[in-house]
């Protein structure tokens, strides 16, 4: 009876430690993803070394791919809006925009409608685009069409690194800029600078809702978001060489791939 109770115990306690780390899921992929993203929806979408992006369902049955060979490397796939995903291909200058079945409804060519050198996009809060001009440090906004909506004013302030990828994300009235061992530069939504945010050994904006969580490379950093101020640090979760952290927001659990590339996910409740 002692043996059965100390084994009950410590199978709890293993329970409990691997409830407060980064867990195995349960549904995982046949191949080796390069990165994952999660919608609205907790649809998964994979980007593969091929370029191919491969969408399943939240219980991990597969649902559809697109690939595009001929457009070079993906600089950023947004899966924001599950019904208008945008894939930037800032090699050719183009976007694409797909439906919720990964099929092709629109493409635009930033070259042939009057823009410099668009270095990212990302989707707008009212279904819109936002553009980053990288030669002018200028974001627009545009619609689907290519019609500018909001033409920022430019701003010299900040630099750009050319072999690392860059991100622009909207969140309520304030538009983020964020690429690695860069301060995060913020914008409203007239396009106006407003402030940059110094975040050490900063790696990538993991979330942002009403707290901004960030990866510095060690740890996920939770920080409260006070435009004019980034306050107390809330809480520190270690991320234990997890890459491609994103976040569900379905199921409010972190989910990104370990060294093997297989899924893992943090359940920052079971962290308190």
């Amino acid at each position: 009876m002692k043996n059965i109770t100390l084994l009950l115990f410590l199978w709890m306690s293993l329970q409990q430690a691997l409830a407060q780390g980064w867990v195995s899921d349960s549904i995982q992929v046949d191949f080796e993803p390069k990165s994952i993203r999660i919608d609205p929806l907790s649809n998964r979408y994979f980007l593969t070394e091929e370029m191919q992006i491969l969408k399943y369902k939240p219980d991990g049955t597969f649902w559809n791919r697109y690939e595009n060979n001929r457009l070079g490397i993906i600089g950023n796939l947004d899966v924001s809006n599950p019904f208008q995903v945008l894939v930037f291909y800032p090699q050719y200058q183009i976007l694409v925009l797909l439906d919720n079945n990964l099929a092709e409804t629109g493409r635009l060519n930033f070259n042939s409608i009057g823009f410099g050198s668009i270095r990212t996009a990302g989707i707008s809060d009212d279904n819109n685009i936002w553009v980053l001009d990288e030669g002018n440090r200028q974001v627009y906004k545009v619609s689907t069409a290519g019609e500018k909506k909001v033409q920022g004013i430019p701003y010299f302030g900040f630099n750009i690194l050319a072999d690392k990828p860059i991100f622009i994300q909207q969140k309520s009235n304030y538009v983020y800029i964020s690429q690695e061992g860069q301060k995060v530069q913020v914008f409203d939504i007239f396009g106006k600078w407003v402030k940059s945010i110094d975040l050490e050994n900063f790696k990538s904006v993991v979330y942002i809702g009403n707290n901004l969580y960030y990866d510095d490379g060690t740890n996920i950093l939770e920080y409260p978001i006070d435009i004019m101020n980034i306050g107390t640090e809330l809480r520190t979760i270690p991320i234990n060489e997890t890459k491609s952290i994103t976040y569900d927001v379905v199921r409010n659990k972190f989910y990104g791939l370990n060294k093997e590339n297989q899924i893992i996910y943090f359940d920052p409740k079971k962290s308190k």
